[in-house]
């Protein structure tokens, strides 16, 4: 069975046009496509269908419920799986205020499909890791249980506030990170202070964990909100 044939996506939009052709889009893939056009039948799907979604396509501007407030309800309803928000507004505050609220990345329109496609894929992939306690990137392995880094089989040295921060990174692959977010979720032992702080420890771990840290493949920067750690880079 097929990732696309395995997924149920909840597509929440009010755009017809937009609606449609991304029901039709990622119908023709093979997924389980569910839809909704305002807030309040969002979290009707979410919470209460019989089969919560996989995935949640959730535009910003809606009728009645905005995005926002869908994220928080179904995120305080227990929903944990993944909700990619679509944004027509590009400005920081809305995609950080959208990621403080329980999404677990953004697109801002226009978008394309590939683009969105592979946004998809790096949000199931985390989801499929679940629990794991052994992550592969590049050529590296973090060991969680053990608390070690191999790179190429040989250990690396991390201080307890860069591994603390390379294990939330790594849990949380594929969703873009605000400062604010890294530094509530790292355990306070990390000795993570402010941002300059949060910027400071991923310079050093990138110099650790990328082939060329000027150039990052797998921590990379959001522009304006934060960072993001891609398993594959």
């Amino acid at each position: 069975m097929t990732l696309a044939t395995a997924t149920r996506m909840l597509i929440v939009e009010d755009d017809p046009t937009m609606l449609r052709g991304l029901r039709d889009a990622f119908g023709k893939e093979g997924y389980d496509i569910h839809v909704a056009c305002d807030g309040n039948s969002a979290v009707e799907c979410v919470l209460k269908d019989h089969q919560e979604p996989d995935i949640v396509l959730l535009d910003l501007m809606l009728p009645g419920l905005d995005g926002l407030e869908v994220c928080r309800r179904v995120r305080q309803g227990g929903y944990e799986k993944a909700i990619l928000m679509l944004t027509a507004r590009g400005q920081e505050g809305d995609i950080v205020r959208g990621l403080e609220a329980g999404a677990d990345d953004y697109l801002a329109k226009p978008f394309g499909l590939s683009e969105l496609r592979a946004r998809i894929s790096a949000l199931m992939r985390r989801q499929r890791r679940g629990q794991s306690t052994e992550i592969r990137f590049g050529d590296c392995v973090l060991d969680m249980t053990g608390r070690r880094l191999l790179r190429k089989g040989d250990e690396v040295e991390l201080s307890p506030q860069e591994f603390s921060m390379l294990e939330f990174f790594a849990q949380n692959a594929g969703r873009a990170l605000t400062r604010d977010t890294i530094l509530r979720s790292v355990p306070k032992r990390s000795a993570l202070t402010g941002a300059r702080s949060i910027d400071q420890c991923v310079k050093n771990l990138r110099a650790k964990i990328e082939q060329d840290s000027r150039a990052p493949k797998h921590l990379t920067t959001v522009r304006e909100v934060g960072y993001r750690f891609e398993v594959e880079g």
